[in-house]
Formats: C-alpha cells, structure tokens, sequence
C-alpha cells in the first residue's frame, strides 16, 4: 500500500534536518507515539553540513492496546519496530532526501520509502512518500489498511511537535 503525505514546516531545510538529526527531538517522537520503551542512535557529530550520508536508528516498543484484533494475533502485547533513516547530502538546490526503512519484528511487515525536504524561501515542504508491505498470506491487505492510518497519524505528530520544536529554537 502507497502512502503519501505532505507537511510543511516554517524554518529553512537545515533547521528541519539539524531537527531530525537531535536526539532530544527524536526521543520526544517515540514517547509522543506512546512507545513503552525506545532508543535513538545518531552518530556523534551528525550535521545538517555533513558531506556523507547519516544515518539514525530508532527502536520503539509500542503498546498494541486499541490496536486492531488482527494486529494482537501477530505480535501480542507490544510490537516492536526498528527504523533506519539514511539522510543524504543536501543536492544542489538544497533539497534533502532520507531513505526510510522501518522493520515489525517477528512479523513480515515492513515499510520502505523517502523523506524528502525541500526549500520554499525560507519554509521547508516535507514530503513523505513510504510503501507499506505486509506479507501474510490472506491477510497481508488487511494488516496494511488496519496500519496505514498509523503512518498517517505519525506524519500529523511530526508536524505538531516539529512546530513547537522549531518554534522554540
């Protein structure tokens, strides 16, 4: 299942990315997606400047409680996800690009996509385009429609919490 949405921040690419980049702002993330338990990795040094790719970890524990019966039949009480973002340099119109990938243990669920930034004099379009995949025999269209609302609502919290972010730096 395709998924695509589109946010946009009032601060320029850099702002945005050094955000993604902060620990602190991606620690904020996991417990605002009510994550029982998590952890962030971002190399040291991680700059919106870097002339490499940068990649940042996240693993979440998250409640399945109010999560569809489906999903209980699969994972139990928590789910547990593993996401990867590998942020590119900036392209010549400072344009910046993360390859997301994101991992359901124990289950073949996952979710592959970009993140893309781009600059708008002086905002930042956020535009993230992400393909759900569950491969269960029979009920793989059903677990991808039960999670693409989450993904949804997870794209709404980023631009909530990315305002208060950018708006108090």
């Amino acid at each position: 299942m395709d998924i695509r949405r589109e946010i946009t921040f009032d601060a320029d690419v850099d702002s945005v990315v050094a955000m993604m980049l902060d620990r602190e702002f991606l620690e904020r993330r996991c417990a605002a997606s009510h994550a029982v338990a998590y952890t962030v990795d971002v190399p040291a040094g991680a700059s919106p400047a870097s002339t490499e790719p940068v990649v940042v970890r996240i693993h979440r524990s998250l409640s399945t409680a109010g999560m569809p019966d489906i999903v209980h039949r699969f994972v139990g009480q928590t789910i547990e996800i593993d996401e990867q973002m590998r942020w590119l340099p900036a392209t010549g119109d400072g344009t910046r690009t993360a390859l997301d990938h994101l991992q359901v243990r124990g289950v073949p669920v996952s979710m592959s996509g970009t993140l893309v930034l781009t600059p708008e004099g002086g905002r930042t379009r956020q535009t993230v385009e992400q393909t759900l995949k569950a491969s269960i025999p029979l009920l793989g269209s059903r677990v991808e429609k039960a999670a693409a609302p989450v993904v949804a609502d997870s794209v709404d919290l980023d631009e909530r919490l990315g305002a208060e972010y950018l708006a108090n730096r």
